[in-house]
């Protein structure tokens, strides 16, 4: 988590809804929280927070409602395409389950007390991490770290 505050934030630009949000979020790890969970939460919501937040409200394009149910996420344009602007942006995007989606774009406005309710299969835990890590990387211009090897996440 702080690995990607560093990358998102100067060190010189305090911001109180972001520290309060890295602070709620190590107490939710060692309250025993999912760590998976918080991390992901955490991810999205300082990318909400500093202005980088993924859109999943319509294409980043036109605006158009996207149904499909595997949508593609423009990494470059920071979120959903719809199938007539997919082929008008360069470098494509990545497919992504409704379910991934659903997940990111409800926790882009969900109250932090309640994503412990959600249980993710591994195979969701696995494409919103690859989302994340690669809009973070996007965004940013770095990687990010992976702290998988680091920490049994279950």
């Amino acid at each position: 988590m702080v690995d990607v505050l560093r990358k998102l934030t100067p060190l010189e630009d305090p911001n109180k809804a972001i520290f309060n949000l890295l602070q709620k979020s190590f107490s939710r790890i060692v309250a025993g929280e999912l760590i998976d969970n918080v991390l992901f939460y955490y991810q999205i919501q300082i990318l909400h927070i500093s202005g980088f937040g993924l859109r999943f409200d319509g294409c980043v394009k036109c605006s158009r409602e996207v149904k499909n149910s595997r949508r593609t996420i423009s990494i470059a344009e920071g979120g959903l395409l719809c199938p007539s602007c997919l082929g008008k942006v360069g470098g494509g995007g990545i497919l992504a389950s409704g379910g991934a989606i659903a997940v990111m774009c409800r926790w882009q406005s969900l109250v932090t007390s309640h994503i412990n309710r959600f249980r993710l299969a591994d195979s969701m835990k696995s494409e919103i991490k690859g989302i994340l890590d690669l809009y973070i990387g996007h965004v940013t211009g770095k990687k990010v770290l992976d702290i998988g090897r680091y920490v049994n996440s279950k």
